[in-house]
């Protein structure tokens, strides 16, 4: 019986700690203003309008414009073909081939 005694103060603290860090969660939450799935989906729109403005600028031959927003998609980003391609072409026409 004893050692049940001595297991309590320890679970009683972990699980404290555990209803403490759901509730920041959840007023950290509610304090941004947006939940994590809005705020998941607000971060591809993002994404999305970044690659738009990159290839609007490449098509309008604003070539360094393009490059400078092609890296920074692929640095958030390195999985999204086009914007590799057309990095590396960037880079290529100003002989970076690093």
């Amino acid at each position: 019986m004893a050692s049940i005694i001595d297991l309590r103060p320890p679970a009683l603290v972990l699980s404290t700690m555990l209803a403490l860090t759901v509730a920041a969660t959840r007023v950290t939450a509610q304090v941004a203003g947006i939940s994590p799935v809005r705020a998941a989906v607000g971060a591809k729109t993002d994404e999305k309008a970044a690659l738009v403005r990159a290839d609007s600028a490449w098509q309008a031959g604003a070539y360094p414009l393009a490059t400078t927003l092609y890296e920074a998609i692929v640095a958030r980003d390195s999985s999204i073909p086009i914007a590799v391609f057309r990095l590396a072409t960037l880079r290529s026409w100003d002989n970076r081939f690093d």
